[in-house]
């Protein structure tokens, strides 16, 4: 996702946490025949891979940068420690 490539997942566990669906990637059942379609949908789709690109290395950088998770796991201390 850092590098602006669309993440393709199962839509279950870490990735329905991490993917924001349709806009950083797509999150999937395990049929098959629903990973080709979006496979395809990706390489015939430029306007739809320089989208996804663009908000996915923003979204990546942004949550889960090395400051946004210090920061995040500072203020879960802090309320745990008040």
């Amino acid at each position: 996702m850092a590098r602006g490539t669309p993440v393709i997942a199962i839509n279950s566990g870490g990735p329905v946490e991490s993917v924001k669906d349709g806009k950083s990637g797509f999150l999937l059942d395990k049929d098959p025949k629903n990973w080709i379609q979006v496979m395809e949908k990706l390489k015939n789709d430029e306007k739809l891979r320089q989208s996804i690109k663009k908000f996915a290395a923003e979204y990546a950088c942004k949550e889960f940068s090395l400051k946004f998770m210090g920061d995040q796991l500072a203020k879960e201390l802090s309320t745990l420690l008040s």
